[in-house]
């Protein structure tokens, strides 16, 4: 059984304010996030990104530029709608059979969804349904750390999982 430990990724991000006062007063504090390397493959093409693990996502969700990236037929998906923080009634595009490979864990087939409300960010997000019903996460946000188990996986690099290079 495999177990990693990945140190969160801190971001930079506005500080709540209060309403009225002038958006250039707006200070700045740090928040960590777990994220993690992935590569999505389908028919050959590659898309090598981060993720963040996100344990209130239902779906593993990515941003839609995608699509044209891995030569996706959107005319094989499924049309959803979801909900999410600051958002309601987003369309998401679901494919099966995708190669996702989280880290150097060992690469595994799973459905993922598509949506252009991700393409923003540039991130995915690994939800319930496609990463947590595979691996058990454990959070740890006091000591910067959260946990990744695979009981398929076999430790192949002490460094299985590089931290991102540009933070947000």
């Amino acid at each position: 059984m495999a177990r990693y430990q990945i140190r969160y990724t801190s971001f930079t991000v506005a500080a709540p304010k209060p309403i009225g006062d002038p958006l250039s007063t707006v200070p700045t504090v740090t928040a960590y996030r777990p994220v993690v390397p992935i590569r999505l493959d389908f028919d050959g093409k590659v898309w090598a990104a981060y993720s963040i693990v996100d344990s209130g996502a239902d779906q593993c969700l990515f941003p839609s530029f995608i699509v044209a990236m891995l030569s996706l037929k959107v005319q094989n998906a499924r049309v959803s709608k979801f909900h999410g923080a600051g958002s309601v009634n987003q369309v998401s595009l679901f494919f099966d059979i995708i190669g996702l490979r989280v880290g150097n864990l060992p690469r595994f087939v799973t459905t993922f969804a598509v949506s252009a409300a991700m393409n923003q960010s540039g991130f995915g997000l690994l939800g319930q349904q496609g990463f947590f019903n595979r691996f058990k996460v454990d959070f740890d946000l006091l000591r910067r750390f959260f946990y990744i188990e695979d009981s398929i996986a076999r430790p192949t690099d002490p460094l299985a999982f590089p931290p991102p290079s540009a933070r947000h």
